[in-house]
């Protein structure tokens, strides 16, 4: 992973032995769902800049990012390195560079952030992404692309509407991730891979 959520997760475990964790790894639109299907109990996840819901665990911004020799041309169709939908970063790079009147095909999809990684470093397209999660081998293409400005994006968690002892837990996790939320975010190192 990129950020330091496992350290907090052995941390937790080691405090909390009688609790039995079970992780999720998904698209931030798809954990939104199961949430409110009742399938989640807690969601660590991205969230839309106008969703009011979730604590907020950090901010960072969205940056354009690939290859450090791609290069693009202002009068060809951005090639796009994507999830499939519902993804929230997806969203927010096709309503900019619509925005911006800019035009897009998509070069590349996938579920799989090293597939999509791969890909990019390949320089088959661009991708946007968080600027405080940005793998290894890739760099910010903006200001050499022309690119529109993404904004920002917040990472929150939400929670399952639980009672009794699975509440009590997902609190204390809760609390854990919120607590070392700082860590989650500066403790990447702005240049891992997953």
């Amino acid at each position: 992973m990129l950020t330091r959520l496992p350290e907090i997760l052995a941390a937790f475990g080691r405090e909390h032995p009688q609790v039995e964790l079970q992780l999720t790894v998904e698209l931030s639109g798809t954990l939104h769902r199961q949430l409110a299907a009742g399938r989640l109990d807690l969601v660590l996840a991205k969230r839309r800049g106008d969703d009011p819901h979730g604590d907020p665990v950090w901010r960072d911004a969205l940056e354009w990012i690939g290859a450090p020799h791609l290069r693009l041309d202002p009068d060809r169709p951005v090639p796009l390195v994507v999830y499939p939908p519902p993804d929230i970063t997806r969203a927010r790079a096709l309503e900019a560079l619509e925005e911006h009147g800019r035009a897009w095909r998509i070069a590349c999809t996938s579920t799989s952030l090293n597939a999509l990684v791969a890909a990019a470093r390949a320089g088959l397209g661009v991708m946007a992404h968080s600027r405080g999660l940005v793998p290894q081998g890739l760099a910010p293409v903006t200001g050499r692309a022309g690119l529109p400005e993404l904004g920002g994006v917040d990472f929150v968690l939400l929670r399952g509407d639980l009672k009794g002892p699975a509440q009590e837990a997902a609190e204390a996790l809760a609390a854990s991730i919120l607590a070392g939320g700082d860590r989650l975010h500066r403790g990447a190192g702005g240049r891992d891979e997953s």
